[in-house]
């Protein structure tokens, strides 16, 4: 048999991903591949992952001296060698709102996802990939430029890596990032560094993990 002929793309949110012995899908078949069947979606309640969300916070009350305000796993387990398609979303502010006092760039009124402290919250110039607004004008670097401090980890927190978006290192005004990665057979875990303290932080991020693969539940 020819290799060529067992090629196939795997399509995910417009960029397609050539691979070697993959089903093929199809755009009407996503929802399959997501976990979802006749329009509901699959509650999946054993230990490998198939499809996970949740949230990051940013705001940490103790303040830890290694500034990260959480740290967050996933439940389920990534299989070793499988494919999973990792999504992030949000804003945050590394500032309290009363030090908004003259912000430049495309900053915006307010976080995507609050914090639960709750009364905290503001303009908010940073999302997983980008700083896009500072809250003064002596900010001197391009705005939005990269701010890779969140980092993502396939091996149950012992390396924690900053990986490329899979549309490249591009600004999103969505503030939406998807990110690929292969399991290694342990929980993803994800982290936000702050490089000063995070009492002041306000804004979470929210974070979901799918299998690229069909699962039953």
């Amino acid at each position: 048999m020819a290799s060529k002929n067992l090629r196939v793309a795997l399509v995910v949110g417009g960029l397609a991903l050539a691979f070697g012995l993959a089903r093929p899908a199809l755009a009407q078949d996503e929802d399959f591949w997501l976990g979802r069947t006749a329009g509901m979606h699959a509650t999946v309640s054993c230990t490998t992952l198939c499809q996970e969300c949740f949230y990051l916070e940013t705001y940490n009350a103790t303040d830890p001296s290694n500034h990260i305000p959480e740290v967050k796993m996933t439940n389920g387990i990534l299989q070793k060698g499988e494919l999973y398609l990792i999504e992030i979303s949000g804003t945050a502010s590394y500032w309290d709102p009363w030090m908004w006092i003259s912000p430049i760039g495309a900053f915006e009124a307010a976080p995507m996802f609050p914090s639960l402290a709750g009364n905290k919250t503001g303009p908010v110039g940073w999302d997983w990939e980008y700083l896009f607004g500072y809250p003064d004008q002596t900010y001197g670097g391009t705005l939005p430029g990269v701010y890779n401090y969140g980092l993502i980890s396939t091996d149950g927190g012992g390396l924690f890596l900053a990986p490329t978006p899979i549309t490249g290192q591009n600004y999103s005004p969505a503030h939406v990032y998807t990110f690929v990665v292969v399991g290694q057979g342990q929980k993803a875990a994800f982290e936000r560094i702050d490089m000063g303290p995070s009492h002041d932080n306000y804004g979470r991020f929210k974070i979901c993990v799918r299998h690229l693969t069909a699962c039953n539940s």
